[in-house]
C-alpha cells in the first residue's frame, strides 16, 4: 500500500497518540528549488513515521522514510532529479496525525 497514511498502529493500546509537535518545513533551500530540498519536521515521541512525496494526482513518487523514528528534530534531503518540474506534496504520517507541504521542483 503507497497511500501515505499508515492503517493499523500500535499493540492494541487505547490511549490516544501523541499530536504532532511542528510540521515539514522547506529548510536550507527556498521554494521553489532545484533540483534538493531539505524536508525538516519534529516527533514529540519516538513513533512509526512514514514521509513521502506525492505528485498532484496523488500518486506516491518516492518514500523517504518508513519505520520507527525516535523524538526530536529531524531532517532528510530530497533529490528530485529524476522527475519532472511541477508541484509535489511531502507527506508526514503518524499515529499523531498527518502533515503535508507543498513543494515547487523547477528546472
Amino acid at each position: 500500500d503507497t497511500s501515505g497514511v499508515f492503517a493499523v498502529f500500535g499493540s492494541g493500546v487505547s490511549a490516544p497518540p501523541p499530536p504532532l509537535s511542528g510540521q515539514i518545513a522547506l529548510a536550507g533551500h527556498p521554494n521553489p528549488f532545484n533540483p534538493r530540498c531539505e524536508l525538516s519536521f519534529e516527533l514529540p515521541s519516538t513513533m512509526p513515521t512514514r514521509l513521502s512525496i506525492h505528485d498532484p494526482s496523488g500518486r506516491e513518487v518516492v518514500r523517504l522514510l518508513d519505520g520507527i523514528v525516535e523524538a526530536g528534530q529531524h531532517s532528510l534531503i530530497w533529490d528530485a532529479s529524476g522527475v519532472g518540474s511541477g508541484v509535489y506534496l511531502a507527506l508526514l504520517s503518524t499515529p499523531g496525525g498527518r502533515r503535508s507541504a507543498k513543494l515547487l521542483l523547477l528546472k
